[in-house]
């Protein structure tokens, strides 16, 4: 698949995951309590949960396919930050980020066994913060990532590290009580989801593995 394409495969994703996630929320305001009516959320937000992975990936592959800068000081495993924050930090500015811009943290990106490549910076100011992802390439892309506070319980609790982690995606409309979901390069998926009735911290499920 070409550049252009994935470009034409994520709109086209985005305009069907927008309409299953709408479907969700008025669902979810339903006052009916029938088991049947049960069931259609969970499958809604099973569906919602793959429309989001599929727009990840998608984006991924995007980054994948785009080889800019791939023989700068930036594509090294082992970058520390970028030699050229200026414009990732304008662009994270400009998506609404909320950092404390002084004092920023920057990890690059890597895959599973580790390779050069140009594959952008997670970026955060504090432990429970905001997180992001920043990509230049093309064009400079950024998008929230895992809050920090929900990647250290993750950690914690599966003795993983997030240089394992292939994808990750929120589910949902982006409020901070929406679940999110980390995908490893080993296939493995679990939901990192915050609060709900009776819970407090961050709640970190493995889900099933899906047998094709």
């Amino acid at each position: 698949m070409d550049w252009a394409s994935l470009i034409v495969s994520i709109f086209g994703l985005v305009v069907s995951a927008l309409g299953v996630v709408i479907a969700l929320i008025i669902a979810r305001r339903q006052n009916a309590q029938s088991a049947a009516q049960g069931t259609v959320i969970t499958d809604l937000e099973e569906l919602a949960r793959s429309h989001a992975e599929g727009l990840e990936d998608l984006r991924q592959q995007l980054i994948d396919a785009d080889p800019t800068d791939d023989e700068l000081p930036d594509a090294e495993v082992g970058a520390q930050e970028p030699t050229n924050p200026g414009p990732l930090v304008e662009k994270l500015r400009a998506s609404g980020a909320n950092l404390d811009w002084s004092n920023l943290v920057w990890r690059k990106k890597t895959t599973n066994p580790p390779t050069r490549g140009n594959y952008g910076w997670f970026v955060y100011s504090d432990v429970a913060g905001e997180r992001w992802f920043v990509h230049s390439g093309r064009v400079i892309t950024a998008r929230r990532a895992v809050p920090q506070e929900r990647l250290i319980a993750w950690s914690n609790q599966t003795g993983l590290r997030p240089e394992d982690i292939r994808i990750d995606y929120q589910v949902g409309t982006g409020r901070g009580s929406d679940s999110w979901y980390v995908e490893t390069y080993g296939g493995r998926t679990w939901r990192l989801s915050k609060g709900g009735k009776g819970v407090h911290g961050v709640t970190v499920t493995e889900l099933p593995r899906v047998i094709d």
